[in-house]
């Protein structure tokens, strides 16, 4: 079934539930959005933590090997939560995966850690993280904490490079 789509975004606005987690035996519940990430044949399905609060879209190494991405070659250090560690570049292709329907939204940067610079830092990043840019400039983000759900709703100016939508 095709999704009602303009140049690879949905034009209606949807909804995503909360994903529940435990940590330490505590229930938290965390705005986690279904997607598939491409690199050419190579695939990875994962819940991205959609995060408002964060600059850039990151990935574990892990994942960016079995996709297989080309890495840049120049690493910054950068400092989140969890302490220092050093950063490359690359960009993948991002499929939402909405009611067992997949939307392309075309290649986003992603930022991937390669190694921790001090001892407080995570020894690895285990999860992928959705920052704004660019996704935030095709949606207009609702984070409904009384429902557990985000809103998207399609912005009125969505970006130049979506891509197609598929079943």
């Amino acid at each position: 079934m095709i999704l009602s789509v303009i140049k690879g975004f949905r034009v209606e606005p949807f909804n995503v539930d909360y994903t529940r987690d435990f940590i330490e035996g505590v229930e938290h519940f965390r705005p986690r959005v279904a997607v598939r990430l491409q690199n050419g044949q190579y695939s990875f399905r994962t819940a991205m933590l959609l995060d408002s609060g964060a600059d850039i879209s990151l990935i574990p190494f892990d994942v960016a090997e079995v996709l297989q991405l080309r890495l840049g070659e120049e690493t910054k250090n950068n400092i989140g939560p969890s302490g220092k560690f050093s950063v490359t570049k690359s960009d993948v292709e991002l499929w939402l995966s909405i009611n067992r329907k997949e939307i392309c939204l075309g290649n986003i940067p992603v930022t991937i850690p390669v190694n921790r610079l001090t001892d407080d830092a995570a020894d690895e990043v285990q999860f992928c993280l959705l920052g704004r840019d660019p996704f935030f400039e095709i949606y207009d983000i609702t984070f409904q904490e009384s429902w557990k759900r985000v809103h998207f709703q399609p912005s009125k100016k969505p970006p130049p490079h979506f891509g197609a939508t598929k079943d």
